[in-house]
């Protein structure tokens, strides 16, 4: 909101930040929230009695669900030949096995396992899909390929004490907003 006090915050003023927020920044929810933490802000002055604000004239904000853009083949292509070798095998090896997001982000060497003829799968315990609903969660194994065998197998070569199979540069596990930096990089 810039040097402005307090008593000058009008709905005028909250609306045009809202859109400067909005038009400086990449991020499609960046102005809602920005005006969300003016809000918390304005709350917590009122309650340590700082601010009078009348809440009921804040601007109703719509929020924006995020989309998941497919990338085409030419975009990978240029993707995997600038990304480093461990974000290029978290990428691929997702490409190869289906798995989800946090399915690859909390990979560890125990799930993957071996068939009597010595065929390589990951067996998944929990149906992480499912989590935010009242569903009991399902097992389920993925075969791998040998071009997924062969990522697993330079992963925990590289980092062998780790239980994670991917890790970030510093050697601490992925997490969702990590990779997220990684690929706006």
């Amino acid at each position: 909101m810039g040097k402005m006090m307090v008593s000058e915050i009008t709905r005028l003023r909250l609306e045009e930040f809202h859109t400067w927020a909005r038009k400086d920044n990449t991020h499609p929810n960046a102005g809602f929230e920005a005006m969300r933490n003016v809000r918390t802000l304005l709350r917590w002055g009122e309650e340590v009695e700082i601010v009078e604000l009348p809440f009921k004239r804040f601007p109703k904000l719509a929020y924006i669900l995020p989309e998941t853009r497919r990338i085409e083949e030419d975009e990978l292509k240029l993707l995997c030949a600038y990304a480093p070798q461990d974000l290029k095998d978290y990428i691929l090896f997702g490409l190869f096995t289906g798995l989800r997001p946090y399915e690859l982000r909390t990979l560890g060497q125990e799930h993957v396992h071996h068939t009597d003829d010595g065929t390589p799968y990951v067996f998944i315990e929990k149906d992480v899909k499912g989590a935010k609903m009242t569903r009991l969660p399902k097992p389920r194994s993925v075969p791998l390929c040998k071009e997924a065998e062969e990522i697993i197998e330079r992963q925990i070569k590289s980092h062998p004490q780790s239980p994670f199979i991917f890790l970030h540069e510093d050697g601490t596990p992925y997490t969702r907003y990590t990779l997220r930096d990684r690929f706006r990089r």
